[in-house]
């Protein structure tokens, strides 16, 4: 069982403007950061780094894309529907508390500090309108 070659490729996933640096950190398994700031040192010491980025990105392909497993629709439908399901019960249990909140007058007493706030942010923003012409 013959080991797989590594190959140089620019990086798909680790990009920030062509895949180079993430590329290369794949294949050295390095933080593709690191190369990032290998390139901007060398651009900012004697301008290198810009040209050698250039280069790179001519030179060093991208990584092919990967081979997708299909996945049964029938079978990813059926997951996305039950999970949907647990979602409507959650947030029905939910609305049914805050309506029992609502209905026992606790509603009004946990949120009324959030509405004051609210209300005084508002008083503060027409009060610096008046004061501060825009």
């Amino acid at each position: 069982m013959g080991e797989q070659k590594k190959k140089l490729y620019r990086s798909r996933k680790e990009r920030v403007i062509a895949g180079v640096a993430g590329g290369l950190g794949e294949y050295l398994d390095i933080d593709p950061i690191l190369i990032r700031i290998g390139f901007v040192l060398l651009t900012l010491i004697n301008g290198v780094g810009i040209l050698l980025y250039i280069v790179s990105i001519i030179l060093i392909p991208l990584k092919p894309e990967e081979e997708k497993i299909p996945i049964k629709t029938e079978e990813k439908v059926q997951e996305f529907a039950q999970e949907m399901k647990e979602r409507a019960v959650s947030l029905a249990d939910e609305f049914k508390e805050e309506i029992e909140k609502f209905k026992n007058g606790k509603w009004w007493s946990e949120k009324r500090n959030i509405i004051g706030l609210v209300i005084i942010i508002v008083g503060i923003i027409f009060l610096l309108e008046q004061m501060i012409p825009f």
